[in-house]
């Protein structure tokens, strides 16, 4: 709040969550986390393969089945 003082900012109250809630927040917000990170991972993998295949299927070097093999050759 641009007007108010510190010696104001002092006197609003405060909630504390018990011990008990922090933790729920914990595990709710830690497995939402390891779902944007594992959809992360999972977005630059394809951007990977969007970059190496793309180029190569557009210009005709490439075909669906080669693509596929060449998947398997790098492991994904």
């Amino acid at each position: 709040m641009p007007r108010t003082s510190w010696g104001d900012m002092c006197e609003f109250p405060i909630a504390i969550p018990t011990p008990r809630l922090l933790e729920g927040f914990d595990l709710q917000f830690f497995s939402l986390i390891e779902r944007i990170k594992m959809s992360w991972e999972y977005s630059v993998c394809l951007s990977f393969i969007r970059d190496a295949l793309l180029p190569k299927l557009i210009s005709g070097e490439i075909r669906i089945p080669d693509a596929e093999r060449m998947l398997e050759e790098v492991g994904v």
